[in-house]
């Protein structure tokens, strides 16, 4: 199978969330990484807080940025805040450049699905650390011919005091 190449481009917020532990569960709304097929949403349209980008975000055991069609990888989101307690995210994957979703996630015992399957993000269980979650998704590579991919994503990193007081990054 010929290996294409794949752009990774990160739309990366931290959130000031009031009260993440009432919206880490099914209540936790999806959707929102920012992303075109997202129609460029993102956590910080309701939570008020200001995105910046996070170092090493995400990770795969895809070897050189590519992706071989329908091989499936392991994809790592990690939320990193010193201070921080309570944490969240979510991500897409896209055709470059469109809004079509691309790819199949499998959710875990700590993620759960959205917009079809298009986006995959935390459930609320096990969302409680000191400094630092990652969560750690398999993600299926699409047919051959999808040509280059873009990965969007959005971390949420809090104190858990129910305020957003001390909570944006």
């Amino acid at each position: 199978m010929p290996i294409q190449k794949i752009l990774f481009s990160f739309c990366i917020a931290i959130i000031a969330f009031v009260n993440l532990s009432n919206r880490t569960g099914a209540s936790a709304v999806l959707g929102h990484t920012g992303s075109p097929g997202d129609n460029n949403i993102s956590c910080v349209n309701c939570h008020g807080a200001v995105a910046k980008d996070q170092i090493n975000m995400i990770s795969t055991n895809m070897t050189g940025g590519a992706y071989t069609p329908g091989d499936t990888f392991e994809v790592s989101v990690t939320a990193e805040d010193p201070g921080k307690s309570v944490f969240g995210f979510e991500i897409t994957c896209e055709k470059t450049g469109t809004k079509e979703k691309i790819g199949t996630w499998i959710k875990n015992s700590e993620t759960r699905l959205k917009r079809n399957g298009g986006n995959i993000g935390h459930n609320g269980k096990n969302t409680n650390k000191q400094d630092k979650k990652t969560w750690t998704i398999k993600w299926v590579a699409p047919p051959s011919g999808k040509g280059d991919l873009t990965f969007y994503a959005v971390t949420m990193c809090t104190n858990g005091d129910g305020t957003p007081t001390n909570d944006n990054h």
